[in-house]
């Protein structure tokens, strides 16, 4: 599971991507430790990523127009930022695409990692 010390470093290496809109979102495998939600990318495309925090080894994506990204890396996940070039890996689950052509990869092999959207209250 990932630490701690390694959760701020991600973060830390997603910092670039505040400003950038999401332009879409792939779910290539919704079974993760909680199934992701069938509104998931309705909720995301078109939000522009205003920040970025961590509570404990939870991510907070802030998100316009009020909502939050909840991720949380499980036993053996990564949020990586790629190009959109980069190959798609076998136990890449969830990719966030952004204006930049840049996106966000969630990779899981186990799937024990977390994606939720919630509104900020």
């Amino acid at each position: 599971m990932p630490e701690l010390p390694e959760v701020e470093t991600v973060r830390r290496s997603l910092l670039p991507v505040v400003g950038e809109r999401v332009t879409a979102v792939e779910v290539r495998e919704r079974r993760l430790r909680r199934p992701v939600a069938d509104d998931f990318a309705a909720r995301l495309i078109g939000r522009v990523i205003r920040g970025i925090g961590r509570h404990g080894k939870y991510l907070l994506f802030e998100l316009s127009g009020g909502e939050m990204l909840l991720a949380h890396l499980g036993m053996s996940g990564a949020l990586l930022l790629q190009a959109a070039e980069t190959p798609v890996e076998r136990h890449d689950h969830v990719c966030l695409h952004l204006g930049s052509g840049r996106r966000i990869t969630l990779n899981d092999p186990r799937r024990f990692g977390l994606l939720r959207v919630g509104r900020i209250e």
